[in-house]
């Protein structure tokens, strides 16, 4: 629902979920991380696509912006990708705090108002967008929503009721391809649990899709009738909720 609402993938949320679920399995704290990001980017592909559609039936998705935000935001998701099985479980944790903290913070302060509807003229801040959500939403195991919807409004000046759609449609490729990095690059890795797919464990992300099927038409729906200004205030709370527990886990 938070995904469709605000075109951010939901994976912001999945990440903690998948980590609390995670440890109470008995997993341990070498692929933790990895796991639960590789497996919220397999769940978030069935999010994004089901609000793309959604968006994309009330005609609220911009197209053309998604050419220059896909080569840049394929190339860099497996850079992300790759990065983050290089990566050790406190620098992943470390860079998950952070992008919590920032992410609410821009929720709060963020403008979210667009100057002009004429985005060919902001053709170099959609392709700078595609490069920044491609390589931290595969890093950090999110649509990269939470980046795009910002930067589309206040950077590549899109229409304020294209945003989150096109957040959307731009999520299924940072998040199918970013995937595709944690399952390769998982693959030679030892010791992960039964059943897993490299980095994904689709005993986890498929029930995750299929309450992606009902939730996401529901918040694009939400966000047709009430618009985004109170709800993103609450997320905002929610993230550094979220931070805050993960900080205090870990001490």
């Amino acid at each position: 629902m938070f995904g469709g609402y605000l075109g951010i993938g939901g994976g912001v949320i999945m990440v903690p979920v998948l980590i609390e679920l995670l440890q109470n399995e008995g997993v341990g704290s070498a692929h933790l991380f990895h796991l639960a990001f590789g497996t919220s980017l397999c769940a978030a592909v069935a999010m994004t696509g089901m609000a793309t559609l959604s968006y994309a039936r009330s005609k609220r998705v911009a197209w053309k912006a998604i050419l220059w935000v896909a080569i840049p935001a394929v190339v860099m998701s497996l850079v992300g990708s790759y990065l983050a099985a290089l990566s050790n479980t406190n620098l992943l944790r470390t860079a998950f705090l952070i992008f919590l903290i920032v992410s609410a913070v821009l929720l709060i302060r963020g403008k979210f108002t667009s100057l002009q509807s004429d985005v060919g003229i902001k053709r170099i801040a959609l392709v700078g967008t595609g490069f920044l959500a491609g390589i931290i939403s595969a890093y950090l195991g999110i649509a990269g929503g939470v980046i795009m919807v910002p930067l589309f409004l206040i950077w590549a000046h899109l229409p304020v009721e294209n945003a989150p759609g096109t957040s959307a449609a731009a999520g299924i490729i940072t998040t199918s391809v970013g995937a595709l990095g944690y399952i390769l690059n998982g693959m030679p890795v030892q010791g992960l649990p039964a059943g897993a797919w490299g980095y994904v464990l689709p005993a986890f992300a498929a029930p995750m899709m299929l309450g992606a099927v009902v939730g996401a038409p529901v918040g694009t729906y939400l966000n047709r009738r009430l618009g985004t200004g109170v709800f993103r205030y609450i997320f905002a709370v929610f993230l550094l909720f979220v931070a805050a527990r993960l900080l205090l886990r870990s001490l």
